[in-house]
């Protein structure tokens, strides 16, 4: 079977599912031979970290042996033989006989062996996902959280709500773009970035939340919202001065660049002829998105070059409908990671100033391979230059204007990294003689 696969840049931290032990579920013997015959070949043949197949095969025995010690049916262990094909069909049977042995525990003991097959791998970010938490892991990429489907910003002085989700938990209780938040959950928001706020937003699937809202001059409402799975928006946008607009990009999640294009088409409507572009807390996401992304302000050329076990593959810029082709300042910090340095070194490689701080530094790219019975797999499996050459894996990218700011103060009142991104955008538009108004695209 050859599996579907998905291609992330993320920052991500899985010691959670790899150490948890998973929810208890049957299983079926035969997926579970399948199962460690897939992971086994994606580890061998697609990690970037070469992966040893008899250390795999030991390891996947002591995942097995560390679950069922002081049982009194554990299977006999397999004597391996040095030819790997009948050596893997022998610990496959192995833990087929593990699970029939523990049919109450099935599902941890399959995963058990698969995540110490994965663990012999010297890759941090490699994981194997059961299918609950496949579902929850592709929906995180997909933007989907346990949210009310609205996106906030600074306006003035103010939290207002910047975008809402057709149909979604917000809409249906009344909350419109435009209006005025003032508390949550009975706790006044003075003070808090938009940050915060949403972070306040987001809980538990079918909860509800509290949202205080005022729409112009009328008296607060008191709102009570239900929590749903549904699609954040990643976008903050909006104008900073005349002929200057910014953008803030939170994620790199399913369908980002047709956002970013039709947030860039209305700053373009409020004839916005400079930008600054935000990626700091940016922790990535999808390739096809980075690519995407980077599309909508580079001209041609390459975004990046993956460099894998199986050869190097460019990433070659795309066709946007929507391409700005004004001044472009990019903000970064420690949080800007994997699909954003991707995106920010790009543009600083073509010209553009990065302003902030140094960025994580994670320049390798993971697959997300589909498996038997709605299991899943992630492993490294490349890592990436910048369109100029550069790896930046452990090192990160160094901005051209270098700003030290906490991170509690993205956004917020005293975001000195905006203000000086801002006055740079206004300087490099006032370079290019470009006062006059009108359409840019």
């Amino acid at each position: 079977m050859s599996p579907v696969r998905l291609r992330l840049l993320a920052w991500v931290a899985m010691a959670a599912l790899l150490l948890a032990p998973p929810p208890l579920a049957a299983q079926s013997p035969d997926e579970a031979v399948a199962l460690v015959q897939e992971v086994f070949t994606r580890l061998r043949d697609d990690a970037l970290a070469a992966a040893d197949g008899p250390s795999l095969l030991r390891a996947a025995v002591s995942g097995v042996q560390q679950v069922l010690v002081g049982t009194s049916a554990v299977p006999m262990v397999p004597v391996l033989s040095g030819i790997e094909d009948e050596d893997l069909r022998a610990v496959a049977m192995y833990v087929e006989a593990a699970v029939k042995a523990a049919p109450g525990r099935s599902e941890f003991v399959l995963s058990s062996a698969l995540r110490a097959m994965v663990r012999s791998v010297a890759d941090p970010v490699s994981a194997v996902f059961t299918p609950a938490e496949l579902g929850r892991y592709m929906a995180d990429l997909r933007g989907e959280h346990g949210t009310i489907g609205m996106q906030v910003d600074t306006i003035g002085n103010a939290i207002n709500v910047v975008e809402v989700v057709d149909g979604g938990p917000a809409v249906r209780a009344g909350i419109r773009v435009g209006d005025h938040i003032l508390e949550i959950d009975g706790t006044s928001i003075d003070f808090h970035s938009p940050d915060a706020v949403l972070s306040l937003l987001r809980g538990r699937l079918g909860s509800p939340v509290l949202v205080t809202i005022r729409r112009g001059s009328s008296q607060p409402q008191r709102l009570s919202v239900i929590r749903e799975q549904v699609r954040e928006i990643p976008i903050r946008a909006r104008m900073l001065e005349p002929r200057v607009g910014y953008l803030r990009l939170l994620g790199f999640t399913e369908r980002a660049h047709e956002d970013l294009a039709r947030w860039l088409l209305r700053l373009n409507e409020q004839d916005a002829r400079a930008l600054v572009l935000d990626l700091r807390e940016n922790g990535g996401g999808l390739v096809e998105e980075a690519v995407n992304v980077a599309s909508a302000f580079l001209p041609q050329g390459v975004v990046a070059v993956e460099e894998g076990r199986r050869g190097q593959v460019t990433l070659i810029v795309r066709p946007a409908a929507h391409r700005f082709a004004g001044p472009v300042v990019v903000l970064v910090n420690r949080g800007t990671a994997s699909a954003s340095e991707i995106v920010a070194g790009a543009l600083q490689d073509a010209g553009v100033s990065l302003v902030g701080g140094r960025t994580f530094g994670k320049g390798t790219v993971q697959t997300v391979y589909f498996l038997q019975a709605g299991w899943g797999l992630r492993i490294t499996t490349a890592r990436y230059r910048t369109r100029a050459g550069r790896a930046i894996d452990g090192t990160g990218l160094t901005p051209d204007v270098p700003v030290v700011q906490a991170v509690n103060q993205v956004q917020g009142p005293g975001d000195t990294q905006l203000e000086i991104a801002r006055v740079l955008a206004r300087r490099r538009l006032e370079s290019t003689g470009q006062r006059a108004t009108g359409r840019r695209w």
